[in-house]
């Protein structure tokens, strides 16, 4: 069975010599000339990995593209490449950071891409092959991952919340993580007078709740539902069972730790040097990339939770929205946000 590769490439001249590149190398190999095009496609296709150009035509349009890949169920674990013109250290560094898997930087030399490429297409074989004896595993090209627990929940009973209603509290012990099957949850920190402090967001198919059920101690934070919410309980013994039929979703597991990890060190660092109008842009937009209550570049956010999620106070947030739309680089409406200039919003300082 030839392997297959995933090409999203809008340049019509790297596109047809990686292409052919591939076809020699007896790859299988379908391409796109745009994201959304290149979603579709992958979706499709069942490819073994995601070969996709960084730039069609800005850094933050890949970025989207790879977090939709690596948040949908089926895509998460098939290995992704970017390809990107004149990339420096630091960028490099980025993008390994967010779960890209690898970087191939132009001009594009024959014997690095095939290189590369057979490396991660024999780490996705050797994956697959000590998964085989798995019951969950299915007689398909894809790997398992944690996501495929939503199948065997499936018969467990469904948990509803009201929007406002909280899930748990500072200070209860959990034997359980939570998966939400549709909905959005906070969760947050509230100091001696009542002030919150929003430490992350979480939407459907996304796991939370689990540093309490990994620790064995009471939860750090609070959880609560900001829309109407419906979610699976999942005991550590379903975990310890589903772990030992098939590691693979231990690693997984980790995989979604060290994600939470990193974005919450990000939002440490913001915090600490950051001055308000550049908290408040690049909440917004990385909010844009990654927060589910959003349409196109429309946040849909009250602004208490916009605020509590900055650290800032709400007339000090509302000041500063209306600075950022004197500057045109947003529009506001009573319920909304919507982004307007996200290249001198990200030069905000």
């Amino acid at each position: 069975m030839l392997l297959k590769i995933a090409l999203i490439d809008g340049n019509e001249t790297q596109n047809s010599f990686l292409k052919e590149l591939l076809y020699i190398a007896n790859y299988e190999v379908v391409t796109a000339s745009d994201y959304n095009a290149g979603l579709a496609m992958v979706k499709s296709f069942s490819p073994h990995l995601i070969l996709s150009n960084l730039h069609l035509p800005e850094i933050e349009d890949g970025l989207i593209f790879f977090h939709k890949c690596n948040s949908h169920p089926k895509l998460k674990t098939i290995p992704f490449i970017f390809i990107a013109k004149n990339a420096i250290k630091s960028l490099i560094r980025n993008l390994m950071d967010l779960g890209v898997d690898d970087i191939i930087t132009s001009p594009l030399k024959k014997y690095e891409v095939l290189k590369i490429l057979k490396s991660r297409l024999k780490r996705v074989e050797a994956l697959k092959n000590t998964s085989k004896k798995s019951y969950l595993y299915q007689e398909t090209d894809n790997l398992l991952t944690i996501s495929k627990l939503k199948e065997v929940l499936s018969q467990k009973k469904l948990y509803k919340f009201k929007a406002n209603e909280t899930i748990y509290c500072e200070g209860n012990k959990s034997n359980h993580i939570f998966l939400i099957k549709k909905g959005t949850v906070k969760t947050f920190k509230t100091n001696n007078l009542g002030k919150e402090f929003i430490t992350a967001f979480f939407t459907s198919e996304q796991y939370f709740g689990y540093s309490s059920f990994i620790k064995n101690k009471p939860h750090f934070e609070n959880a609560k539902a900001i829309t109407s919410t419906y979610l699976y309980k999942i005991s550590r013994e379903e975990i310890v069972v589903a772990i030992q039929k098939n590691d693979r979703i231990l690693l997984n597991f980790m995989d979604v730790l060290a994600n939470d990890l990193i974005k919450l060190k990000k939002q440490l660092i913001l915090q600490a040097y950051a001055s308000v109008r550049k908290k408040t842009a690049e909440t917004l937009l990385n909010f844009k990339n990654y927060f589910p209550l959003i349409e196109g570049k429309t946040i849909t956010l009250n602004r208490t939770d916009l605020a509590d999620s900055i650290g800032i106070a709400k007339e000090t947030l509302t000041r500063t929205l209306h600075d950022f739309k004197d500057e045109k680089l947003i529009s506001l409406t009573p319920k909304s946000i919507t982004i307007l200039n996200k290249k001198k919003l990200k030069k905000v300082t």
